[in-house]
């Protein structure tokens, strides 16, 4: 609260807006309430009505059109991936992208954790080439 003894109003209202900004700022980076940000309410009430709303979340679907683009470029990708990795890297590579640790996929192969690392890094290397090409 403000007290004149202690600051100028200037400077209360200016920490007080600046306060808001970052509390805005920051219940907006947290996403905390994402699903209400995108529903919709079943209520036609006015917004300063007080009442009890059913929301409904309404994720964006892709459209058929950008699922079957979407699909094509995956396939497209993963076809170029095996061309240019041999086929223990790219075995390697999906075992790591289902989320198998090192040490499960080093067994698979009776491999050390060094080794998986250095063919992981291999394939970043390799794939890194893909970013620029068109597919």
């Amino acid at each position: 609260s403000y007290n004149e003894k202690d600051s100028s109003f200037k400077t209360f209202v200016t920490l007080c807006v600046t306060r808001r900004v970052q509390s805005a700022i920051r219940k907006d980076s947290a996403q905390k309430n994402r699903v209400l940000n995108y529903s919709l309410s079943v209520d036609d009430k006015e917004d300063d009505e007080v009442g009890y709303d059913m929301y409904f979340y309404f994720p964006k679907q892709p459209s058929p059109e950008e699922e079957f683009l979407d699909k094509e470029q995956n396939k497209n990708l993963k076809q170029r991936m095996k061309e240019l990795l041999s086929a223990y890297q790219f075995e390697v590579l999906e075992l790591y992208l289902q989320g198998h640790s090192y040490s499960e996929i080093a067994s698979r192969f009776s491999k050390t954790n060094k080794d998986i690392d250095n063919t992981l890094m291999a394939i970043k290397r390799i794939l890194t080439s893909l970013k620029n090409e068109d597919l």
